[in-house]
């Protein structure tokens, strides 16, 4: 559809009235700009929006607005899409003679200052050229559209006569205030939903569609949509929401959920309940938490339920990462479990801050370690502590992060050399402080890898070996916590037994670790 956006300023508004209702009676829509009259900041966003999605911007020039502030900014914005290729192409209007500013002095104007109705005749030979040809795309649109679904009805709703993303470019470009059947709606939708990465100036389109569809309508809608069979197109319609914006589908949402069995849709239900602001009944998250394996769609659950001190385990798959996670759940923690290289935690992790849903992650890294990568998961990791999070790490994890440099920040400890020890024994004892006697009373001796590690200024040491090495220790960091424990099962030479199997005393002390971490967040919760 042509369409033209009149920049003016608010003294020139008679005219700019008169010539918009002249332009309208020949089929063509305008934009009337009313920054002048209301500033705000909504408003200059508003104002952007509609000159990108414009075919024209007709400035209409006299002494008043060749010294607007407005007039300018909204110039400057389609000159810039112009320069950049696209639609939008600057029309000068000359009401008043002016001095014209530079930039669009070498344009083609049309000038109303002698006889309003031939600057009008020019004026509407440019934009009639363009709105003949947007006529027949759009008759070529209509025919496209109904030829194709037609052919979806015929062979039994399959997905290989859905639309394809040619034929959906040109349905949203040249299809205008659509007065369709339910029917051809949902298949509108099903196709954009089976063809994703929809562009932004799309989503613009989708969302006044669904604004003149009414809620009602737009919940049956996607009701529909959540129903097909293809898990390609669910999948694909629950992301069309969540960048539509649709709250008002947030509870056709949570109905799906128990009964929707592919993990990634049902992951993809949850995070766009949770971006759009939803919330689970206690019942539906405790019932998802008690049922569901996959770590995302218990995070999800928890993030519901306020009754649980949650601990995420990042495992990296030995006996002695199950053995932490096992006494943080004696604890009393609720464990959550994630036992896969944290290569693909990374690839996974969603956009949501879902960690916020755990009070303590455990990481554990001796194997699958690497000493590049995972920054997204470190970056994330990071802003969980800040904002008041809990983290117990072992060993290689402050080696993994030499390089990554903020979040070598959080840790309590600093490499020497990138120096370590492997499948050694090692005598330790606890500090000088009470806190450490308590948690260490004994002296005690274990078979384990470990780094070279030395003491940052503001950590506190509990453990350490006889040549003052530190084993346990944490720091404070933001408004969180990070623990270190630089013990693991890691070995380049072969397989090594956890190292708790190899010290009763170290078992029975991180047991008391572990409760005195779930008493310190409690009092934390208590203030």
């Amino acid at each position: 559809m042509v369409n033209i956006f009149l920049s003016h300023n608010h003294r020139d508004k008679p005219f700019a009235r008169k010539l918009s209702e002249r332009l309208q009676s020949y089929g063509i829509r305008t934009w009337l700009d009313e920054a002048e009259m209301q500033v705000g900041d909504s408003l200059i966003s508003k104002i952007e929006t509609a000159i990108r999605e414009c075919t024209y911007l007709g400035v209409i020039l006299s002494p008043s607005s060749t010294s607007s502030e407005w007039v300018r900014r909204e110039v400057n914005i389609a000159v810039t899409e112009e320069i950049q290729g696209r639609r939008v192409k600057v029309i000068p209007i000359l009401y008043k003679k002016c001095d014209v500013p530079g930039f669009i002095a070498d344009k083609i104007y049309a000038d109303f200052t002698q006889d309003f109705e031939e600057g009008f005749e020019k004026l509407l030979a440019r934009l009639t050229n363009e709105l003949r040809e947007e006529r027949h795309k759009q008759k070529r649109a209509y025919e496209i559209l109904q030829v194709a679904y037609q052919d979806w009805n015929s062979f039994e709703k399959q997905d290989y006569y859905l639309l394809n993303r040619e034929q959906i470019n040109l349905v949203l470009q040249h299809v205008v205030q659509p007065n369709f059947s339910s029917e051809l709606l949902t298949y509108i939708f099903c196709s954009i939903s089976y063809v994703p990465d929809s562009k932004e100036s799309e989503i613009s389109q989708l969302k006044a569609w669904l604004h003149k569809l009414g809620t009602i309508d737009v919940i049956d809608l996607f009701n529909r949509i959540l129903e097909h069979p293809n898990s390609q197109v669910r999948l694909g319609a629950i992301k069309l929401i969540q960048r539509l914006e649709e709250k008002n589908v947030i509870n056709v949402l949570i109905a799906k959920i128990k009964d929707e069995r592919v993990r990634d849709i049902k992951r993809a239900i949850l995070e766009c309940i949770s971006t759009l602001g939803g919330h689970l009944s206690p019942e539906l998250a405790q019932s998802l938490l008690d049922t569901e394996e996959d770590w995302i769609i218990q995070s999800y659950a928890l993030k519901n339920l306020d009754k649980y001190r949650a601990v995420l385990l990042i495992s990296d798959g030995t006996e002695f990462a199950i053995e932490l996670g096992t006494i943080a759940q004696e604890a009393r923690f609720r464990l959550v479990s994630y036992p896969i290289s944290l290569f693909y935690l990374e690839t996974e992790m969603p956009n949501d801050e879902i960690l916020i849903s755990y009070d303590l992650i455990i990481l554990v890294r001796g194997e699958h370690l690497r000493a590049y990568g995972n920054e997204h998961f470190y970056s994330q990791l990071r802003k969980f502590v800040f904002a008041g999070g809990s983290l117990f790490a072992t060993s290689w994890v402050s080696w993994e992060n030499q390089y990554h440099k903020e979040f070598a920040t959080v840790l309590p400890f600093a490499h020497i050399q990138n120096k370590y020890i492997e499948d050694v024994m090692i005598t330790c004892m606890s500090t000088a402080s009470q806190l450490a006697k308590r948690l260490f009373p004994k002296k005690m001796s274990f078979r384990t890898s470990f780094e070279l590690l030395q003491n940052k200024d503001g950590s506190v040491v509990l453990l350490e070996t006889d040549n003052h090495t530190p084993i346990f220790g944490y720091r404070h960091f933001g408004s969180g916590l990070c623990y270190y424990l630089n013990s693991c099962q890691h070995s380049c030479l072969g397989t090594i037994l956890s190292p708790m199997q190899t010290s009763s005393e170290l078992h029975d002390s991180l047991k008391q670790v572990f409760e005195w971490i779930f008493n310190t967040r409690a009092r934390e919760e208590v203030k």
